[in-house]
C-alpha cells in the first residue's frame, strides 16, 4: 500500500477457528467474515476492525473439477447468476 509497509511472517491457514485460536494467542491477526467471527466460541477475546471500502470486497471463484459439471451444478450456478442479477438491479 501507500506506506510500502511489509508484513513478517505469513501464515495461511484453512481454518477460521485455527485462524482464532491464533488471534487469541497472540500470533498475530486474521481476516474473517464478520458473521463468521460472530458465530464462533472465543469472538469476543479478540477486536474486530472493518477493512476500509477499497478492501472490502473481492471476487470469488467457483471451481469444480473439470468434466464435472452435473446438472445439480448447473442448477446452483443458474441461482448464483440470479442472485447476482438481482443484487444489481435498482
Amino acid at each position: 500500500h501507500a506506506d510500502r509497509a511489509t508484513p513478517g511472517r505469513i501464515h495461511e491457514m484453512e481454518s477460521y477457528h485455527g485462524m482464532l485460536a491464533c488471534v487469541i494467542a497472540g500470533a498475530g491477526l486474521a481476516l474473517i467474515p464478520r458473521s463468521m467471527l460472530e458465530s464462533m466460541p472465543g469472538h469476543q477475546q479478540v477486536s474486530a476492525w472493518p477493512l476500509a471500502e477499497e478492501w472490502r470486497w473481492l471476487t470469488t471463484w467457483l471451481v469444480w473439477r473439470r468434466g464435472a459439471k452435473t446438472r445439480q451444478l448447473e442448477a446452483f450456478i443458474a441461482l448464483l447468476n440470479d442472485d447476482r442479477q438481482t443484487a444489481v438491479s435498482p
